[in-house]
């Protein structure tokens, strides 16, 4: 049975495209990335933008950035995946 990922999973692996590209990604690039149809990642990257974690830049091509507090976000979510790990709650 595959498990369900959490909310806070699906930003980290958003979270994780982003990182990957400075200049950020657009979109469908993060959806497919992060495993999601664009609908439900639209609903997540505004999420992520409000949270302060990422940022939009409009252009020719809307590419969302991930932001010094996202990737604060990013060490902290590793390091408690980490410890759930190391104490059999994963």
């Amino acid at each position: 049975m595959v498990k369900k990922r959490q909310r806070v999973d699906i930003y980290a692996d958003m979270l994780m495209v982003m990182k990957s590209q400075p200049e950020g990604w657009n979109l469908t690039r993060i959806a497919y990335g992060s495993g999601l149809p664009n609908d439900r990642a639209k609903t997540f990257l505004r999420t992520l933008v409000s949270y302060g974690l990422a940022r939009l830049e409009r252009g020719n091509v809307d590419r969302y950035i991930i932001t010094v507090r996202g990737r604060d976000f990013l060490k902290t979510y590793h390091k408690m995946r980490g410890y759930m790990t190391y104490l059999g709650e994963e």
